[in-house]
């Protein structure tokens, strides 16, 4: 498995084959304790690792638990969205060598340097390694110093930030040899110290929750009718949702194929006489699962901007509020906010927001905790993907047919959830509840705020021709319309049907809903 890894951090071994090899080393280790002594209470070391709270991904984690039990250490795994304080208890009962915190978000990745600030006032010597998708390796430098510029303390067992399993691995070698963690925690320090006495950029920006001012989106844009106002539960085809699956990131991200290139990636993708490929792969895991069970809501609600402020009004009664949602502001750029894409609430215009949340079902979690338990770790990793790009494809293609509904190309305004930098407060999701009624599709929020089943996504859809992704310290507003990328029909994607074959999307049922602006929400 050293050599394994060493393959794979060299590029020359992709994830699900790393999988394949823990796997046999699994069976073959159960099959040689057979014939060895066991000691009792043996092992490398104890790591306990969580995903934090807050936040529901945790196949890196499971990876991370793979890789370590494989490699003699014993791992005390609490799960997702766990608190600060389990943590800590669960390290302290099991007198732990080390800790490991997981985060896909930005958000939640915050809940980090709130373990490390709590261990330190309690005077705790674990060791904590982070990772995720959200930080880096300046992120863990920072995390070193529990009060940050307020004081030079540090925390004095080290906060180790690894960017996948094996190098979570090679952290934990280091820090369970006296000697070699001595010079691992020093290096940590001298380089976060390096980085702390770089010059600060004193940033006199305005706070993101300033209004004073209103980006450059245009408000002369024409707004869209709806096909109804309220909620409506939409019947899904799986078959129809197959061309949205976005199999770049499928293929590169989630089954590991990234860095692969030219030939390789060709036969990669496609297989041959002796390895199945991605495509031939999805197309017979698409065909023959059974655990994907779709269901999806999508509203069309009356809308102002207001400040940094999107007032949502009740369908039935134009004029009567019923939630605002809370977006921040660029404090440079363009000074956009996502309100801005939507007509000023004193502009006399009423507009009209898209709300939709969807999920495959809990099933396919059950499925994925089933294959770890199991020690079926590569098609766990593939389980796994699936049920992500299918949440994914599924927003996407009732995405497609929101701007079918109101009449604009495929390819205008964006769609977006919250958690990410345009929309960063997951509290938001409980006022996107109150409307769309999510409960009903089997959808429910986390007590972080986070989406379940893990398998599901709620956006926003934003109409406006100018809209874009942004960040707050990145994005600006384009002169003229950006047009969004597609998936189904590019490369992207799957071949969509002839247009004779795409289902109408004009039904009586929506021409009668539209012309009656009172109608309200439908289940």
């Amino acid at each position: 498995m050293k050599e394994v890894g060493d393959k794979f951090g060299a590029g020359e071994l992709i994830l699900p084959f790393v999988l394949q090899s823990a796997e046999v080393m699994k069976r073959a280790v159960a099959r040689l304790e057979n014939y060895l002594d066991r000691i009792d209470g043996h092992t490398k070391g104890k790591v306990v690792i969580a995903t934090v709270f807050g936040d529901v991904h945790d196949i890196g984690k499971s990876l991370v638990n793979t890789i370590l039990t494989n490699n003699g250490y014993t791992v005390i795994d609490l799960g997702k969205q766990v608190p600060v304080d389990a943590i800590i208890e669960a390290a302290v009962e099991n007198d732990a060598d080390a800790i490991g915190l997981s985060a896909l978000l930005v958000s939640t990745s915050k809940q980090m340097p709130i373990c490390i600030q709590e261990l330190h006032q309690r005077g705790h010597g674990f060791p904590v390694l982070i990772g995720g998708a959200a930080i880096n390796r300046d992120f863990g430098r920072r995390t070193l110093y529990p009060f940050g510029r307020e004081s030079d303390e540090v925390y004095q067992p080290g906060v180790f930030y690894c960017k996948d399993a094996f190098q979570g691995l090679d952290t934990m070698d280091a820090l369970v040899d006296e000697e070699a963690r001595a010079a691992l925690v020093e290096r940590i320090r001298g380089e976060a110290r390096d980085l702390r006495e770089k010059p600060v950029v004193v940033d006199d920006s305005p706070p993101t929750s300033d209004d004073s001012v209103r980006s450059a989106a245009r408000t002369d844009n024409e707004v869209p009718s709806a096909p109804f106002l309220g909620v409506r539960e939409v019947e899904v085809d799986l078959d129809e949702v197959y061309p949205y699956l976005d199999r770049h990131v499928l293929f590169k991200l989630h089954w590991g194929g990234k860095g692969v290139k030219g030939e390789a990636w060709r036969e990669l993708v496609e297989g041959n006489d002796e390895d199945e490929g991605f495509a031939p792969r999805l197309e017979r895991m698409w065909r023959e699962q059974d655990y994907l069970h779709p269901r999806a809501r999508l509203g069309y609600f009356p809308a102002n901007a207001d400040g940094n402020e999107l007032v949502v009004f009740d369908p039935e009664d134009p004029e009567r509020e019923l939630e605002r949602l809370v977006f921040p502001r660029q404090p440079k750029h363009d000074r956009i906010c996502l309100a801005d894409f939507f007509h000023p609430l004193d502009s006399g215009k009423r507009d009209v927001v898209a709300l939709q949340g969807v999920t495959v079902g809990p099933e396919v979690t059950k499925l994925i905790e089933k294959l770890e338990a199991d020690g079926e770790f590569a098609e766990q990793l593939y389980v796994h993907g699936l049920g992500v790009q299918s949440a994914e494809g599924l927003a996407e293609w009732l995405h497609s047919k929101a701007r079918r509904d109101l009449g604009i190309g495929l390819d205008q305004g964006r769609r977006y959830s919250w958690g990410y930098p345009a929309c960063p407060d997951q509290s938001e999701h409980e006022k996107v509840w109150r409307l769309l009624g999510l409960e009903e599709i089997g959808m429910t929020l986390s007590d972080g705020f986070a989406v379940m089943p893990e398998q599901s996504t709620v956006a926003i859809i934003a109409h406006h021709p100018q809209a874009v992704y942004f960040g707050m310290k990145s994005g600006f507003i384009p002169e003229e319309a950006a047009p969004d990328e597609l998936i189904a029909g590019t490369d992207r994607g799957g071949t969509l049907p002839p247009e004779s074959e795409v289902p109408d999307e004009g039904s009586d049922e929506d021409s009668a809903a539209a012309a009656n602006a009172a109608a309200g929400p439908t289940g």
